[in-house]
Parts: structure tokens; C-alpha cells; sequence
């Protein structure tokens, strides 16, 4: 299975959703990559690029958690003042304008773990 096949095709509604805009806004946005899979009983959500992890009994409630938990920590680093530094040292690039998907690297695809793409307005 392809890893292509669980990122969304449709990226500048994808942008717009979550900007919770009805047109794509091309302003400043990052790209995470969030992978989900299962573990005893949870569904487990990792945003590997931020360092944060998140849990559910279903993968809507483990993505939902994750969800809130990259805009808090990107909310954290915006009011500290410490996002542009902080995006530098973990390597997240800053997008403006169509997201071509040539430019990107893709994490390696662990086996059973669902990847999702995450688009990302940024707060600064």
C-alpha cells in the first residue's frame, strides 16, 4: 500500500478546512506529518516533528486529541516568541503558496500505522 494513498488529494481545501476559511488562504502554513495506529486498546496519534502524542478509543477521538494538542503547542511557541527559532531547529519548513508535493520529504511509512498529511496555518 502506498503511502500516497492516505494524504489527502485536494491540499488547498485541505488549507482552507483548517483555516476554517472557505477559500484557501496561502498565507504561511506547515506541513506535519501525523501517523495513528493501535496499541492494546487505544488508538495512539504521533506528530513526530512537534514531540507530542495523543490517545483515543477510536482514531477520531486519537486524532482530535493530536488536533488540539499541535495548536496548543504551536500557540505556546507563538506567545513565547519562539516559533520561527523553534521551526528552524526541528526543521519545519514554512509554506506560502500551492503546495507542490515534489518539494516534500516523506517520513518512511511504519507498517499498520495510518500517515496523514496536516496542513497547518501558522500563527505568525
Amino acid at each position: 500500500m502506498s503511502r500516497k494513498q492516505f494524504l489527502p488529494t485536494d491540499h488547498e481545501a485541505s488549507i482552507a478546512t483548517r483555516a476554517g476559511a472557505t477559500e484557501p488562504d496561502y498565507s504561511r502554513y506547515i506541513v506535519l506529518f501525523l501517523q495513528f495506529y493501535v496499541k492494546g486498546d487505544q488508538w495512539l496519534g504521533d506528530c513526530e516533528a512537534l514531540g507530542v502524542m495523543s490517545c483515543g478509543d477510536t482514531l477520531d477521538e486519537a486524532r482530535h486529541s493530536l488536533n488540539s494538542l499541535i495548536d496548543i503547542t504551536l500557540g505556546s511557541w507563538s506567545d513565547d516568541g519562539e516559533l520561527e527559532r523553534l521551526f528552524q531547529e526541528k526543521n519545519i519548513r514554512v509554506y506560502s503558496g500551492p503546495l507542490a508535493q515534489n518539494d516534500m520529504d516523506y517520513p518512511v511509512l511504519t507498517p499498520n500505522h495510518l500517515l496523514e498529511m496536516h496542513l497547518q496555518p501558522t500563527l505568525a
